[in-house]
């Protein structure tokens, strides 16, 4: 029954934007064991949303989740290494990278702390409220920011992108777009499926200030990967430049 509810046009709409966030394990493709990290956890998420074998009721920010996107993310992270030592690079990563790296890293770090935290502190299983989904909002975005800011910095003489990387820089700022508004107006409509079956005073005077912190986060995330794809990290120093492109060059 699952299965068949996930597989109607209503459903398969709803996962789209989902679906296109593959594009930033193509935007992380220099980096086998991230990309591949990116791939695992999203079939580890997809396998867990199917089967849930660990019980409906461990589906709020528990073991379902936990099992499927880090099991999947894992798996992915040591086949992406044994791919790398297989075919190790011979020419450096543009800064690219380097800049949406630090920014999904400490992004992905600054939602968790705000996903978990409070549950940590208050001694008690984790669940999914509009709190939860605010403090998200909240430690994701100061994450993103953060990260990008020092990963600009870190890349500011590195290559810049090229044509190809360019391109998918272009995708996966317009998949994040798109997934963000499809947040965005799942908070606007409070349509949290059951695992919010009810909502307080409190929830519902917050909730506008959520949607405009997740459209807030969503306009840095794609600004921030429109901002690499077109200026990339500033003109490469001469001496970065592998001699091999300085031949072809010349």
């Amino acid at each position: 029954m699952m299965i068949a509810g996930f597989a109607n046009y209503r459903s398969w709409i709803d996962w789209v934007p989902i679906v296109s966030l593959l594009a930033m394990p193509l935007l992380f493709r220099q980096v086998p064991v991230i990309s591949l990290a990116m791939v695992g956890a999203f079939v580890g998420f997809v396998a867990i949303s199917l089967t849930m074998p660990l019980g409906s009721n461990a589906e709020q920010l528990g073991a379902n989740v936990a099992l499927g996107v880090l099991g999947g993310a894992v798996f992915g992270a040591f086949l992406g290494a044994a791919v790398a030592r297989w075919q190790p690079r011979t020419t450096p990563r543009d800064g690219s990278v380097t800049v949406v790296g630090y920014a999904a890293g400490l992004g992905l770090m600054g939602a968790l702390v705000g996903g978990f935290a409070p549950s940590v502190l208050a001694r008690q299983p984790p669940d999914l409220d509009v709190a939860v989904i605010l403090l998200v909002a909240v430690g994701g975005g100061l994450g993103w920011s953060t990260g990008a800011v020092i990963g600009w910095w870190s890349a500011r003489s590195a290559l810049p992108p090229g044509r190809t990387q360019r391109w998918v820089l272009g995708v996966a700022a317009a998949s994040i777009a798109s997934m963000g508004a499809a947040i965005v107006a799942s908070i606007q409509q409070r349509s949290f499926g059951p695992s919010i079956d009810g909502m307080s005073r409190w929830d519902r005077q917050h909730l506008a200030l959520t949607a405009a912190l997740y459209c807030l986060d969503t306009t840095i995330a794609v600004l921030t990967l429109v901002a690499v794809a077109v200026r990339g990290s500033g003109p490469p120093a001469t001496s970065q430049i592998p001699a091999a492109q300085l031949r072809t060059q010349n």
